[in-house]
């Protein structure tokens, strides 16, 4: 599998794999797939963690990579149903010191009924 940063022309492949994820939450009104686009709207997107993969994989591959689930690290997610599957890596500026729950940039906040 390979993996790389997002580029411009992935946007409408990105929008449809989001739909077909979340289509059917939110009424299936696409508001996980337009929250994406506002998110790149609104500078919010880092470009180095807006990752595309060219294959399938499953959800272990990102452990690979450094990832691990947060909660033991107290960062929590901001739906405790999450936690399951809220995973972090840990970046050259990791604090320990900073922990407690995540906050999503503004764009989340302006779904309906807020994330």
């Amino acid at each position: 599998m390979i993996v790389r940063r997002e580029l411009p022309e992935d946007r409408s492949a990105i929008f449809a794999v989001h739909m077909a994820a979340f289509g059917d939450s939110n009424a299936g009104d696409g508001a996980e797939a337009r929250l994406v686009d506002d998110l790149r709207r609104d500078g919010d997107v880092l470009p180095g963690l807006s990752l595309v993969a060219l294959l399938d994989g499953d959800p272990a591959y990102y452990r690979r990579f450094g990832f691990e689930l947060a909660a033991p690290l107290d960062l929590l997610p901001p739906d405790p149903s999450w936690a399951p599957h809220f995973q972090v890596r840990r970046l050259t500026a990791y604090d320990p010191s900073l922990r407690g729950t995540f906050r999503h940039a503004p764009a989340f906040d302006r779904l309906e009924g807020g994330a």
